[in-house]
This record gives C-alpha cells, structure tokens and sequence, in this order.
C-alpha cells in the first residue's frame, strides 16, 4: 500500500532524493561543527589574534562564511553556490593549514579535506532535482509560498460549484 501525496512529483519523493537530502544534512551538519570549532577550540579567537597567526576578523568571517554556507546546503537554499564556494574555501585552507607531506597527521586531516570536497561535489551535482529550497523556486519560479499553494489549487472548472460561479461573474457584468 502506497501512501498518496496531493500533489507530489515522484522524482522529489524517491530514494535517490532522499538520500541526496540526508547527505546534504550530514555534510552541512559537518560543517556547522567546523564552525562551532573555530569558537569553541582551546586556542580561542582571542588567543590566535594576539599571537599574530590571523587577524581576529578573519577568525569571525571564517565562522560566519561556515556557518552560513553549511545551513543553506541543509535547508537547500542556493546550496550549488555554497557548496562551490565552500569547496574551494575547503581545498584552499587545507592547502595551506594541512599540507605538509613530512607530517602523517596533517597529511590525514588534508586528505579528509579533500573527501569532504567530494561530498560537496556530489550535492553540487544533484542538487536542483532533489528535496530543496532551490528544486521548489525551479518548479514555481517567482511565485512565493501564497502564490504556490493558490497555483496547486484545483482550477475552477474543477471545482463542484464552477457554473454557478460562472452564473455569479455573468451577472455582475
């Protein structure tokens, strides 16, 4: 028995979209974790700024950036533009924060890096035919959340009183 969804486009509700969706949710919840490190770490913002590594606004910006970036590739909401440029943000600061082939350790946080940036490009693929922000604006675009549910509605000529609105709107003219 299968349930029926007013409505429902079969593409949005199969088990590659919503696997796409739990993956999203995973790698977006990877980096709100990101970002809450860079706040949370031993080494706090202050403590980095005052050793002179990186001004304390680059510290900020790098939380914010993250953060930003990791929720709107959750909720789906121009998640290829986010996850471009969180992959590039990715591959370019372990490239310079981890890179360092004489040390095992950072050899291994660069190469989770770099996995990281597939699973980015994987949501970067997939992302307009799935369960998202950005796949609904594609099936009703420039429509707002109102516009949309009046646009799912049945036509009139569906509707069991359709010819004594017809009646009604002859009158009136």
């Amino acid at each position: 028995m299968t349930t029926q969804f007013p409505n429902a486009d079969p593409q949005r509700l199969s088990g590659a979209a919503l696997f796409h969706l739990f993956g999203r949710t995973v790698i977006g919840a990877y980096f709100l974790g990101q970002a809450a490190g860079l706040i949370t770490a031993d080494r706090t913002f202050d403590e980095a700024a005052i050793a002179g590594d990186l001004p304390l606004a680059l510290y900020w910006a790098n939380f914010g950036f993250q953060a930003l970036a990791a929720a709107a590739i959750i909720v789906g909401f121009q998640a290829i533009l986010a996850a471009s440029v969180l992959a590039v943000h990715v591959v370019w600061t372990s490239w310079l924060f981890n890179f360092d082939p004489s040390s095992a350790e950072a050899m291994a946080l660069f190469w989770k890096d770099v996995a990281m940036v597939g699973g980015l490009l994987v949501v970067i693929a997939g992302c307009r035919s799935t369960l998202s922000a950005d796949a609904m604006q594609a099936r009703h675009p420039g429509k707002s959340a109102t516009a949309r549910s009046a646009a799912d509605a049945p036509p009139s000529s569906d509707r069991p009183d359709a010819q004594l609105v017809g009646v009604f709107r002859s009158a009136r003219s």
